[in-house]
């Protein structure tokens, strides 16, 4: 019984050690952790759509600062473009999707996904822009990453999103106020 057991832990610790190796191809390579920041008016965008491919899709774009969440210092733009899918109630629960360019120093990477909003139960705020009206989250295991330049051509990898959004102003002004952190794995 002592012997099984000892080789059951060991096999595991091995096989424990081993899974980073493996996953590598699984979002193992750089991992970049970002927060867009701001207030933004929508402008017309064409984005490809993830369900007819080869196709574009109109979209509502909206230019933000681009922040490093490792020393809080804006290192460029991001561009987050969003195709509303369904909207249930008055702006209740939305499901979008969103495509995300985040323009670095070393080159843009592009993201997207199937994005669920949610209008928040209580007052809420957020310390860096005020009143938050909904809540937003992204999140998938497939292959997230559709474009890139520089550094990140030819890129794959995951990404995850957390967000919190102020859309008050969307229907009167045309303006999102954003506070959201993306986590993007590039293998």
């Amino acid at each position: 019984m002592k012997n099984t057991l000892s080789l059951f832990l060991t096999l595991f610790l091995m096989f424990s050690l081993s899974e980073g190796v493996i996953a590598k191809g699984q979002g193992g390579g750089n991992r970049f952790v970002f927060n867009l920041l701001g207030t933004a008016m929508a402008t017309p965008g064409m984005v490809p759509d993830p369900d007819n491919p080869g196709e574009l899709m109109a979209a509502d774009c909206f230019e933000v600062d681009l922040i490093d969440m490792k020393n809080r210092r804006q290192i460029g733009k991001a561009v987050d473009c969003l195709t509303v899918q369904q909207v249930i109630g008055d702006f209740e629960f939305i499901r979008l999707i969103g495509t995300t360019t985040f323009n670095l120093p070393q080159g843009s990477v592009t993201t997207q996904g199937y994005t669920t909003v949610a209008r928040v139960q209580q007052d809420t705020e957020s310390p860096a822009i005020g009143t938050i009206t909904h809540f937003t989250a992204a999140a998938g295991t497939g292959n997230a990453i559709i474009g890139g330049t520089k550094r990140f051509e030819n890129a794959t990898g995951t990404s995850r999103l957390s967000g919190l959004v102020n859309l008050s102003d969307l229907l009167v002004t045309n303006e999102i106020t954003f506070d959201c952190i993306f986590v993007v794995d590039v293998d």
